[in-house]
């Protein structure tokens, strides 16, 4: 598992993947041979210290979870403000995007 996604790959997964949505975050993937991702949070969103903590948080969830996640690349798009990031719901919200990873791969 790795942590960033080429940006060429970046560039192919924005134009042609699929994408899964939930309230906080968005998954844009393409299928491949290992699990690589990377995670997107927009300026918008928050200062650096908070979009990092974000980040920080998002990598450890998908850090736990990697073996339930289909290999391939993925785009993870933080969706809400910074400030209003909750451990649990962002889990849930994981807990759904691998359901629906799962229901597509099979």
């Amino acid at each position: 598992m790795y942590f960033s996604v080429k940006s060429a790959t970046a560039k192919k997964i924005s134009a042609t993947g699929h994408s899964v949505r939930t309230p906080s975050l968005a998954v844009r993937y393409i299928t491949g041979k290992t699990l690589r991702y990377s995670v997107v949070v927009a300026k918008k969103q928050g200062n650096a210290v908070q979009r990092n903590r974000v980040k920080r948080v998002i990598r450890e969830i998908v850090k736990h979870k990697k073996d339930l996640f289909p290999a391939g690349y993925y785009l993870l798009y933080f969706k809400r403000q910074c400030d209003r990031l909750r451990r649990d719901s962002v889990e849930n919200d994981f807990n759904e995007i691998i359901l629906k990873l799962s229901e597509k791969h099979t």
